[in-house]
């Protein structure tokens, strides 16, 4: 009688996981609204220490001031359209424009293509009045997977932590039920969808609000071949060679935001 029990729960289990099972969703095709959060109250001090813009002595009375008249947070917004082919990660507003709020030139417009059929990746970036177009083969990240969930506008998101540029931490978190390895920006290469990004030494998160299931094959295809530059494009060493003579001109050669350039 005890083993009809055991085999009767040992069913019953196998039945509710095949349910389960039945009743997962994978997500291919559709759209990812991300919200952009940069601490301003965080990184000001080391920017304007970095490109000594205002004296060491300055800096805390000038921190007094900005926070009186400013909010901790510089929060943009993007869009991520996503199927099987690829990627496109664009701000959600034509208006964006390099954020005029602060002294740090913070670029809102960037857009990022990612090919995953030819593994190639293509930017428009902006920095002050000069753009940029830059192609480039998809960047491998080196992802360590961990047991931590967390739930990300209605997904489970199984956190991974990777360095990137020889010194950047980076967590982030990969919803299995989209399975397009891709993300915001740069980001790309984990189980699932990346629905959230942490750069917690450098104050940046990039985290989804909202998941859509729609058809984005016309929002995808050929939009590289879109921009007026592809043919005098650049590729990635070329491009922050450039970023970093144009930063060294301006006297703002801030390793914070050669990091943010470049997400």
């Amino acid at each position: 009688m005890r083993y009809k029990k055991l085999y009767s729960l040992f069913t019953l289990f196998l039945f509710a996981i095949n349910l389960e099972a039945q009743h997962t969703v994978f997500l291919k095709s559709g759209k990812v609204s991300f919200e952009r959060k940069i601490n301003m109250y965080a990184i000001l001090p080391p920017f304007l220490k970095d490109t000594r813009q205002v004296s060491n002595e300055q800096i805390a009375a000038f921190m007094l001031q900005y926070k009186a008249s400013s909010p901790q947070f510089l929060i943009d917004s993007f869009n991520l359209f996503f199927n099987q082919a690829g990627t496109v990660y664009q701000p959600a507003s034509s208006d964006n424009s390099t954020s005029q709020t602060t002294i740090i030139p913070i670029p809102t417009t960037n857009s990022i293509t990612s090919d995953f059929t030819e593994q190639k990746i293509f930017s428009n970036k902006q920095l002050l009045d000069k753009s940029f177009f830059i192609a480039d083969s998809i960047k491998s990240i080196k992802w360590k997977l961990t047991d931590e969930i967390r739930e990300i506008a209605g997904f489970q998101c199984r956190r991974a932590n990777a360095i990137l540029f020889d010194s950047v931490y980076v967590v982030a978190f990969y919803a299995e039920e989209i399975p397009t390895k891709g993300g915001p920006g740069m980001f790309n290469g984990l189980p699932g969808m990346i629905l959230g990004v942490a750069l917690p030494h450098e104050h940046i998160s990039i985290f989804a609000t909202k998941v859509y299931s729609m058809d984005v094959s016309e929002e995808i295809k050929n939009l590289p071949l879109q921009s007026a530059n592809a043919i005098h494009a650049l590729d990635d060493n070329t491009f922050n060679s450039e970023v970093a003579e144009l930063l060294k001109k301006l006297m703002t050669e801030s390793g914070w935001l050669k990091i943010m350039i470049n997400l």
